[in-house]
Parts: C-alpha cells; structure tokens; sequence
C-alpha cells in the first residue's frame, strides 16, 4: 500500500478510535502524529532495502515480532497513564500490516514467521516484478510494478476508499 495510504487510513482509525473509547483515546494533534508515525513505521526499512520484493522480509513488517514486543511493553506499561498511547501505536502497526496484507502484489506478509516461512496476500503475488532498488533509477521496472499493482481495480478501489475515509474523518 502506499504511504499516503497508511497515513489516511492512520487518522481514519483514530477517529474511530476516539469515537468508540473518547476517555482513551482523543482525536488531537499529538496523537495525529504518533498515528500518523505509527502507521507508516513498519515501512522505515526502505531506506536500506535491495530490492522491493524483499520489502516485507525483514522484522519491520512480521507481525509475531509486534505481538511479543507488544506483550512485553505492555506488561511493563500498563499501570501507566500513557498506556492508551501504546495501546495506540499497535494498533496502527497492525492495521499497517493487514492493510499490505490485502494490497501485496510484489511481497505478502508473513503472518506466522518464524514458526512458518510463507507469505499470504490477500491477491496473487508476483515477487519478479518487484526486483528493484527503491532509490537507483529503473524506469522500466519501477513501470511494470505499478501497472502491475493498479491493474487489480477491486485493490484500486480499495486503497482510494481508505484514503476517503481518513480525509473524511479528519475534517468531520
């Protein structure tokens, strides 16, 4: 999925948040932020990546690793009054990886890694056409990746519909 995406659908999920639990969570602009950097953390791992098909691969984006660190910051945290903002920041990590999970087309997510070394992805996968470094110039391959990835309309629509609804949820 894209940045710009993650980081809609980030407000979107606050929103939602603060309306279902308004005494833990507040749609304001401190947690805007955090959401916003929550949502968008398990994708940092691009700036020393090869190749954007092995951009799922590493620990930024393996679920099994958020839920023990989740688990052990949350046995250390949780008495505390900031708890909420933990709280917060897990839940946007993962709605990060559901979200690629669902828009994968080059990497899917490995859900249970290390006990089990296999992608899912909610779409057929094609990992060739993500062979690509992100930051040196392949026009060409950079071009069939993204015809390749806004081919599947259903995703397209998808993936627009996410970013309505954090723009919308920004603004209400």
């Amino acid at each position: 999925m894209l940045s710009i995406s993650h980081t809609l659908f980030s407000i979107f999920i606050l929103r939602l948040l603060s309306l279902i639990f308004p005494l833990f969570f507040f749609f304001s602009f401190p947690n805007i932020l955090i959401s916003i950097i929550s949502a968008n953390f398990c994708d940092f791992d691009i700036f020393w990546l090869k190749k954007i098909s092995t951009h799922h691969r590493l620990v930024f984006h393996l679920p099994l690793f958020y839920l023990v660190l989740f688990i052990g910051v949350s046995i250390i945290t949780y008495p505390l009054t900031y708890y909420y903002i933990i709280l917060l920041i897990f839940i946007q990590i993962f709605f990060h990886l559901f979200t690629d999970y669902v828009t994968g087309r080059t990497a899917g997510i490995y859900w249970f890694y290390p006990l089990l070394n296999k992608q899912y992805s909610l779409f057929a996968i094609k990992p060739r056409l993500g062979n690509y470094h992100p930051y040196i110039k392949n026009k060409g391959k950079m071009k069939k990746h993204f015809i390749f990835y806004f081919q599947n309309r259903l995703l397209v629509v998808f993936e627009l519909f996410l970013c309505l609804l954090g723009i919308v949820a920004f603004f209400i």
